[in-house]
Protein backbone atom coordinates (compact mmCIF):
# COMPACT_ATOMS: atom_id res chain seq x y z
CA UNK A 1 0.00 0.00 0.00
CA UNK A 2 1.29 3.47 -0.93
CA UNK A 3 1.53 5.86 2.03
CA UNK A 4 1.28 9.55 1.25
CA UNK A 5 4.42 11.18 2.76
CA UNK A 6 2.52 14.38 3.59
CA UNK A 7 -0.13 12.32 5.39
CA UNK A 8 2.59 10.50 7.34
CA UNK A 9 4.19 13.80 8.37
CA UNK A 10 0.80 15.30 9.24
CA UNK A 11 -0.06 12.38 11.53
CA UNK A 12 3.28 11.88 13.28
CA UNK A 13 2.54 10.88 16.92
CA UNK A 14 5.82 12.09 18.44
CA UNK A 15 5.73 14.72 21.26
CA UNK A 16 6.86 17.45 18.84
CA UNK A 17 3.86 16.84 16.62
CA UNK A 18 1.20 15.69 19.08
CA UNK A 19 0.91 17.60 22.35
CA UNK A 20 1.86 15.11 25.10
CA UNK A 21 -0.88 16.33 27.47
CA UNK A 22 -3.79 17.51 25.30
CA UNK A 23 -3.11 14.89 22.57
CA UNK A 24 -3.89 17.56 19.98
CA UNK A 25 -1.96 18.00 16.75
CA UNK A 26 0.74 20.71 16.91
CA UNK A 27 2.46 20.02 13.58
CA UNK A 28 1.52 22.51 10.88
CA UNK A 29 1.60 20.67 7.58
CA UNK A 30 1.70 24.01 5.76
CA UNK A 31 5.13 24.57 7.31
CA UNK A 32 6.39 21.02 7.64
CA UNK A 33 5.21 19.48 4.39
CA UNK A 34 6.68 15.98 4.21
CA UNK A 35 10.08 17.14 5.44
CA UNK A 36 11.87 16.85 8.81
CA UNK A 37 10.50 17.96 12.16
CA UNK A 38 10.33 21.69 12.73
CA UNK A 39 9.50 23.74 15.84
CA UNK A 40 5.85 24.90 16.02
CA UNK A 41 5.52 28.16 14.01
CA UNK A 42 4.26 31.47 15.27
CA UNK A 43 1.35 33.19 13.54
CA UNK A 44 2.47 35.85 11.02
CA UNK A 45 1.58 39.25 12.40
CA UNK A 46 0.21 42.43 10.95
CA UNK A 47 1.63 45.47 12.72
CA UNK A 48 -0.83 46.18 15.52
CA UNK A 49 -0.42 49.96 15.37
CA UNK A 50 -1.02 49.95 11.62
CA UNK A 51 -4.11 47.81 12.04
CA UNK A 52 -5.51 50.15 14.67
CA UNK A 53 -4.97 53.07 12.32
CA UNK A 54 -6.76 51.25 9.50
CA UNK A 55 -3.55 51.10 7.42
CA UNK A 56 -3.10 47.37 6.92
CA UNK A 57 -3.53 46.05 3.36
CA UNK A 58 -7.32 45.88 3.53
CA UNK A 59 -7.88 48.76 5.92
CA UNK A 60 -9.73 46.22 8.05
CA UNK A 61 -10.57 46.87 11.67
CA UNK A 62 -13.02 45.46 14.17
CA UNK A 63 -16.06 47.65 14.94
CA UNK A 64 -16.51 48.70 18.56
CA UNK A 65 -19.38 49.61 20.85
CA UNK A 66 -19.51 50.72 24.47
CA UNK A 67 -20.95 48.30 27.01
CA UNK A 68 -23.25 51.01 28.40
CA UNK A 69 -24.86 51.41 24.96
CA UNK A 70 -26.30 47.90 25.16
CA UNK A 71 -28.90 49.17 27.63
CA UNK A 72 -30.50 51.29 24.91
CA UNK A 73 -32.56 49.87 22.04
CA UNK A 74 -30.43 51.57 19.32
CA UNK A 75 -27.20 50.35 20.92
CA UNK A 76 -28.45 46.81 21.41
CA UNK A 77 -29.73 46.67 17.84
CA UNK A 78 -26.45 47.97 16.42
CA UNK A 79 -24.47 45.37 18.40
CA UNK A 80 -26.66 42.54 17.15
CA UNK A 81 -26.77 43.78 13.55
CA UNK A 82 -23.00 44.09 13.33
CA UNK A 83 -22.56 40.60 14.74
CA UNK A 84 -25.06 39.11 12.30
CA UNK A 85 -23.97 41.09 9.24
CA UNK A 86 -20.24 41.74 9.69
CA UNK A 87 -19.27 38.88 11.99
CA UNK A 88 -17.30 40.63 14.76
CA UNK A 89 -17.45 43.55 17.19
CA UNK A 90 -15.56 44.53 20.35
CA UNK A 91 -17.52 45.68 23.39
CA UNK A 92 -15.53 48.38 25.19
CA UNK A 93 -15.82 49.14 28.90
CA UNK A 94 -17.06 45.69 29.89
CA UNK A 95 -16.99 45.52 33.72
CA UNK A 96 -14.03 43.47 34.92
CA UNK A 97 -15.90 41.03 37.09
CA UNK A 98 -15.77 37.26 37.19
CA UNK A 99 -18.64 35.84 35.14
CA UNK A 100 -19.29 39.11 33.32
CA UNK A 101 -19.22 37.33 29.96
CA UNK A 102 -22.41 35.50 30.98
CA UNK A 103 -24.02 38.83 31.84
CA UNK A 104 -23.08 39.95 28.33
CA UNK A 105 -24.70 36.82 26.90
CA UNK A 106 -27.84 37.63 28.94
CA UNK A 107 -28.43 40.60 26.62
CA UNK A 108 -29.11 37.95 23.99
CA UNK A 109 -30.71 35.26 26.12
CA UNK A 110 -28.79 32.21 27.27
CA UNK A 111 -25.26 30.93 26.86
CA UNK A 112 -24.91 27.53 25.24
CA UNK A 113 -23.23 24.84 27.37
CA UNK A 114 -20.60 22.56 25.84
CA UNK A 115 -18.18 19.98 27.25
CA UNK A 116 -16.12 22.99 28.46
CA UNK A 117 -19.06 24.21 30.55
CA UNK A 118 -21.37 27.22 30.20
CA UNK A 119 -18.42 29.55 30.85
CA UNK A 120 -14.78 28.70 30.21
CA UNK A 121 -11.53 30.31 31.37
CA UNK A 122 -8.82 30.86 28.78
CA UNK A 123 -5.52 30.91 30.65
CA UNK A 124 -2.36 28.86 30.88
CA UNK A 125 -3.06 25.80 33.06
CA UNK A 126 -0.67 23.15 34.43
CA UNK A 127 -2.74 20.21 33.15
CA UNK A 128 -4.61 21.45 30.05
CA UNK A 129 -7.11 19.42 28.05
CA UNK A 130 -6.97 21.88 25.15
CA UNK A 131 -4.25 23.87 23.42
CA UNK A 132 -6.26 27.01 24.25
CA UNK A 133 -5.33 26.47 27.91
CA UNK A 134 -1.58 26.65 27.21
CA UNK A 135 0.68 29.59 26.39
CA UNK A 136 1.21 28.33 22.84
CA UNK A 137 0.38 30.45 19.83
CA UNK A 138 -2.90 29.36 18.28
CA UNK A 139 -3.13 29.51 14.51
CA UNK A 140 -6.45 30.57 13.03
CA UNK A 141 -9.34 28.22 13.76
CA UNK A 142 -13.01 27.87 14.53
CA UNK A 143 -14.05 26.41 17.87
CA UNK A 144 -15.65 22.99 18.34
CA UNK A 145 -15.36 21.89 14.72
CA UNK A 146 -15.80 18.40 16.17
CA UNK A 147 -19.47 19.12 16.95
CA UNK A 148 -22.22 18.27 14.47
CA UNK A 149 -23.61 21.72 15.30
CA UNK A 150 -20.71 23.99 16.35
CA UNK A 151 -21.56 27.09 18.40
CA UNK A 152 -22.61 30.04 16.26
CA UNK A 153 -21.12 32.95 18.23
CA UNK A 154 -18.36 33.25 20.80
CA UNK A 155 -17.88 35.99 23.39
CA UNK A 156 -14.39 36.41 24.90
CA UNK A 157 -13.94 38.91 27.75
CA UNK A 158 -10.42 39.96 28.79
CA UNK A 159 -10.24 40.26 32.58
CA UNK A 160 -6.50 40.91 32.42
CA UNK A 161 -3.93 40.78 29.62
CA UNK A 162 -0.54 41.86 30.97
CA UNK A 163 1.58 39.04 29.55
CA UNK A 164 4.09 39.62 26.80
CA UNK A 165 2.58 38.39 23.53
CA UNK A 166 -0.93 37.03 23.23
CA UNK A 167 -2.14 39.35 20.45
CA UNK A 168 -5.49 38.30 18.97
CA UNK A 169 -6.06 37.56 15.29
CA UNK A 170 -9.21 37.40 13.18
CA UNK A 171 -9.92 36.48 9.57
CA UNK A 172 -13.22 36.54 7.70
CA UNK A 173 -13.47 32.95 6.51
CA UNK A 174 -16.24 33.67 4.02
CA UNK A 175 -14.09 36.30 2.30
CA UNK A 176 -11.22 33.80 2.14
CA UNK A 177 -13.52 31.13 0.70
CA UNK A 178 -14.66 33.52 -2.00
CA UNK A 179 -11.06 34.35 -2.90
CA UNK A 180 -10.08 30.67 -3.02
CA UNK A 181 -13.04 29.96 -5.29
CA UNK A 182 -11.76 32.65 -7.64
CA UNK A 183 -8.05 31.73 -7.76
CA UNK A 184 -8.18 27.95 -7.26
CA UNK A 185 -11.57 26.43 -8.18
CA UNK A 186 -10.28 22.87 -7.81
CA UNK A 187 -9.13 23.49 -4.23
CA UNK A 188 -12.43 25.19 -3.45
CA UNK A 189 -14.43 22.24 -4.82
CA UNK A 190 -12.34 19.79 -2.80
CA UNK A 191 -12.93 21.64 0.47
CA UNK A 192 -16.67 21.78 -0.27
CA UNK A 193 -16.90 18.00 -0.72
CA UNK A 194 -14.07 16.24 1.17
CA UNK A 195 -15.34 15.14 4.63
CA UNK A 196 -12.72 16.07 7.24
CA UNK A 197 -12.82 14.25 10.60
CA UNK A 198 -12.55 16.31 13.79
CA UNK A 199 -12.28 14.89 17.29
CA UNK A 200 -11.84 16.12 20.87
CA UNK A 201 -11.23 13.51 23.52
CA UNK A 202 -10.07 13.61 27.11
CA UNK A 203 -10.85 11.64 30.27
CA UNK A 204 -14.50 12.71 30.29
CA UNK A 205 -15.54 13.38 26.69
CA UNK A 206 -15.08 12.03 23.18
CA UNK A 207 -16.86 14.25 20.65
CA UNK A 208 -16.25 13.73 16.95
CA UNK A 209 -17.80 14.67 13.62
CA UNK A 210 -16.79 14.66 9.95
CA UNK A 211 -17.80 17.33 7.45
CA UNK A 212 -16.25 19.39 4.63
CA UNK A 213 -14.41 22.55 5.69
CA UNK A 214 -16.81 24.68 3.62
CA UNK A 215 -20.56 24.36 4.12
CA UNK A 216 -21.55 24.99 0.51
CA UNK A 217 -25.27 25.19 -0.25
CA UNK A 218 -27.34 26.96 -2.88
CA UNK A 219 -24.35 28.34 -4.71
CA UNK A 220 -22.54 29.92 -1.76
CA UNK A 221 -20.52 29.11 1.36
CA UNK A 222 -22.63 29.57 4.49
CA UNK A 223 -20.01 28.69 7.10
CA UNK A 224 -16.76 26.84 7.65
CA UNK A 225 -15.08 24.59 10.20
CA UNK A 226 -11.29 24.72 10.47
CA UNK A 227 -9.26 23.55 13.43
CA UNK A 228 -5.87 21.94 12.96
CA UNK A 229 -5.46 20.81 16.59
CA UNK A 230 -8.51 18.60 16.64
CA UNK A 231 -8.41 17.44 13.01
CA UNK A 232 -8.49 13.68 13.42
CA UNK A 233 -6.61 11.07 11.38
CA UNK A 234 -8.11 11.01 7.87
CA UNK A 235 -7.45 7.48 6.65
CA UNK A 236 -8.88 8.30 3.21
CA UNK A 237 -5.99 10.76 2.70
CA UNK A 238 -3.21 8.24 3.33
CA UNK A 239 -2.82 7.26 -0.37
CA UNK A 240 -2.06 9.18 -3.53
CA UNK A 241 -5.60 10.60 -3.57
CA UNK A 242 -4.72 12.43 -0.38
CA UNK A 243 -2.65 14.86 -2.46
CA UNK A 244 -5.94 16.37 -3.59
CA UNK A 245 -6.93 17.18 -0.01
CA UNK A 246 -3.53 18.40 1.15
CA UNK A 247 -3.03 20.63 -1.90
CA UNK A 248 -6.41 22.25 -1.25
CA UNK A 249 -5.89 22.47 2.53
CA UNK A 250 -2.51 24.16 2.16
CA UNK A 251 -3.89 26.57 -0.48
CA UNK A 252 -6.59 27.62 1.99
CA UNK A 253 -4.12 28.00 4.83
CA UNK A 254 -1.87 30.20 2.71
CA UNK A 255 -4.79 32.57 2.16
CA UNK A 256 -5.71 32.53 5.84
CA UNK A 257 -2.21 33.71 6.73
CA UNK A 258 -2.15 36.42 4.08
CA UNK A 259 -1.97 40.02 5.36
CA UNK A 260 -4.74 40.71 2.84
CA UNK A 261 -7.24 39.15 5.25
CA UNK A 262 -5.52 39.14 8.65
CA UNK A 263 -6.60 41.52 11.41
CA UNK A 264 -4.29 41.64 14.44
CA UNK A 265 -4.90 43.51 17.69
CA UNK A 266 -4.36 43.28 21.43
CA UNK A 267 -7.45 42.61 23.50
CA UNK A 268 -7.15 44.85 26.55
CA UNK A 269 -8.70 44.31 29.97
CA UNK A 270 -12.34 45.41 29.86
CA UNK A 271 -12.78 44.52 26.20
CA UNK A 272 -15.01 41.68 25.04
CA UNK A 273 -14.51 40.26 21.56
CA UNK A 274 -17.79 38.97 20.11
CA UNK A 275 -17.64 37.10 16.81
CA UNK A 276 -19.33 34.61 14.52
CA UNK A 277 -17.58 31.30 15.24
CA UNK A 278 -18.79 29.79 11.97
CA UNK A 279 -17.49 32.65 9.87
CA UNK A 280 -14.62 34.40 11.64
CA UNK A 281 -11.51 32.34 12.33
CA UNK A 282 -9.64 33.49 15.42
CA UNK A 283 -6.25 32.86 16.98
CA UNK A 284 -3.50 34.38 19.08
CA UNK A 285 0.25 34.70 19.20
CA UNK A 286 2.19 32.82 21.86
CA UNK A 287 2.57 34.55 25.22
CA UNK A 288 4.92 34.33 28.20
CA UNK A 289 2.92 33.39 31.32
CA UNK A 290 5.89 34.42 33.50
CA UNK A 291 5.74 38.02 32.24
CA UNK A 292 2.27 38.76 33.63
CA UNK A 293 -1.25 37.36 33.93
CA UNK A 294 -3.49 36.71 30.92
CA UNK A 295 -7.04 35.62 31.75
CA UNK A 296 -9.99 35.60 29.37
CA UNK A 297 -13.47 34.23 30.05
CA UNK A 298 -15.68 33.00 27.27
CA UNK A 299 -19.04 31.53 26.36
CA UNK A 300 -21.06 30.58 23.28
CA UNK A 301 -24.39 31.88 22.03
CA UNK A 302 -26.68 30.47 19.35
CA UNK A 303 -27.65 32.45 16.25
CA UNK A 304 -31.35 31.82 16.82
CA UNK A 305 -31.21 33.67 20.14
CA UNK A 306 -29.27 36.57 18.61
CA UNK A 307 -31.70 36.99 15.72
CA UNK A 308 -34.68 36.62 18.06
CA UNK A 309 -33.41 39.34 20.40
CA UNK A 310 -32.92 41.72 17.46
CA UNK A 311 -36.45 41.14 16.14
CA UNK A 312 -38.00 41.57 19.60
CA UNK A 313 -36.06 44.79 20.22
CA UNK A 314 -37.13 46.22 16.86
CA UNK A 315 -40.74 45.21 17.47
CA UNK A 316 -40.80 46.88 20.88
CA UNK A 317 -39.32 50.03 19.41
CA UNK A 318 -42.39 50.54 17.20
CA UNK A 319 -45.06 49.43 19.72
Amino acid sequence: MTINPTWARDNCPCPLCLHPVTRERTVMVIDAGDGPHLPPPTIPRVDVAASAAGQNPTGASVPTIDYADLDSAPGLQRWLRVLLDEGAIIVEGTPNRDGQVLRLAAYVGYARPTNFGVQFDVESKPDPNSSAYTALGLDLHTDLANYANPPDFQFLHALVNDATGGESTLVDGLAVAQELRHINPDAFETLCTWPVPFRFHDADDDVCFSAPIFDYRGGSVHSMRFNNWIRDIDWSAQGVDGNRFYDAYISLWQLLRSPQFLISFRLAAGQAMCFDNRRMLHGRTAFDPQSGPRHLQGCYVDRDMLASRLRVSMRRAVD
